[in-house]
């Protein structure tokens, strides 16, 4: 399957590249940089109960990571040429 990895930001490049984002490792991602990401069915959100909080935290599926470093060592080779 082809995922469009096109005109994303810095930060929603590092959720791809860091697996997701889950709570105890860091910031909460903002809902405009999981947005596009959502959308595109790059990550998946996993609501949690915190306290009386509900938290997204974020996943990206094994083959989107798969196609993420993929895409990134295409890029690296690109502009090294």
């Amino acid at each position: 399957m082809a995922y469009d990895f096109s005109a994303l930001t810095p930060r929603q490049q590092r959720l791809l590249a860091a697996g997701g984002w889950r709570l105890g490792r860091g910031k909460q991602p903002l809902k405009c940089t999981v947005a596009k990401l959502l959308e595109r069915g790059l990550i998946v959100a996993e609501p949690r109960n915190v306290i009386s909080t509900k938290v997204d935290e974020y996943s990206v599926p094994a083959e989107v990571s798969a196609a993420w470093r993929a895409y990134t060592a295409t890029q690296t080779a690109e502009s090294a040429a």
